[in-house]
């Protein structure tokens, strides 16, 4: 029942901002596409973008669009390794010392 949504026929759905709906989205494995915006800023601190997930959540760039004003447009679909059964296809590195 969960999946129906998915099934009808429309356009798409499209959150902004939603970081809790984004998360349940994930966790059932119901979201297509990731749009990221990069803006060329840099601040001190934030809001994680997807809270503490402990479940990793592996991404294949499929797009990158910049923008006149600085900003660059990443999208991003699952990953078709994870898809195809990989668990892992990419484990995160620790950070390098200078």
């Amino acid at each position: 029942m969960r999946f129906a949504l998915k099934q009808e026929p429309g356009q798409d759905i499209v959150i902004h901002g939603s970081g809790k709906l984004a998360n349940s989205l994930m966790a059932e494995n119901l979201i297509d596409e990731y749009r990221l915006m990069v803006h060329p800023v840099v601040v001190g601190k934030g809001k994680r973008i997807f809270g503490d997930r402990e479940a990793v959540k592996n991404l294949d760039l499929v797009k990158t669009e910049p923008l006149p004003n600085g900003v660059i447009v990443l999208t991003y679909a699952p990953s078709k390794a994870v898809a195809e059964g990989d668990e892992h296809p990419y484990e995160a590195q620790p950070a390098q010392e200078a």
